[in-house]
This record gives C-alpha cells, sequence and structure tokens, in this order.
C-alpha cells in the first residue's frame, strides 16, 4: 500500500511541476549591444500557457499580444532602453527573438 501512495504522490508532484510557468534567464552580457532593455537581467517566460513576458525587479512586462490583451502585465516600453541619438526617446529594436525564447517555452 504505501508503494502505491508514494507512487501517486510522484505522479501528482511531476503534474504540478509540469503546470507551472517556465522561464529563461536572460542577460545584457548575452545580448551585447542587440540588449534592448535599461535593466541587466530578466527572465523570459511562459505564463497561462501562450503568454510570453519578460520579469525582471519583480515586474511582469507583456512581450506578446497573449499577454498585452490580457491586460495582466506593464507596457514592456517602459523598460526599453533610451535612444542615445534622440534624447527622451526609446529604441526602436526587434524583440522578437526574446519573444521566441518564450514561445520555446510555451511548447513545453
Amino acid at each position: 500500500m504505501s508503494k502505491t501512495v508514494l507512487f501517486l504522490f510522484v505522479l501528482l508532484f511531476s503534474a504540478i511541476l509540469s503546470c507551472s510557468d517556465s522561464s529563461k534567464s536572460m542577460t545584457k552580457v548575452e545580448f551585447g549591444e542587440d540588449w534592448p532593455f535599461n535593466v541587466e537581467s530578466g527572465n523570459v517566460k511562459c505564463v497561462d500557457g501562450n503568454s510570453v513576458v519578460f520579469e525582471t525587479n519583480g515586474n511582469l512586462y507583456a512581450l506578446n499580444d497573449a499577454a498585452r490583451l490580457s491586460g495582466n502585465y506593464k507596457n514592456i516600453r517602459e523598460i526599453l532602453r533610451s535612444d542615445a541619438n534622440y534624447p527622451g526617446k526609446k529604441i526602436t529594436m526587434d524583440l522578437s527573438l526574446i519573444e521566441f525564447e518564450g514561445l520555446k517555452l510555451c511548447q513545453k
């Protein structure tokens, strides 16, 4: 009987882990000049199965339409780097590589 209970516990624990949000750490060092954010690092995450967000300093920022449309996450523009050539303007940078990493996490 105890082996059955242990097996069920392990099975339940595995199911809980597989349902949890996935994330991948990313840093400015990895991206160099292509790093689009004004923070040094963060985690790209898949939440709720299809929302891709960037987490840094305890805040979650929407990276894809699913996350933006949910209304649950901050605007990613808040943490985009400023453009050195145009004071007060945010850089225009393709975030698709970071979003793609999050989408890969959603498929796991």
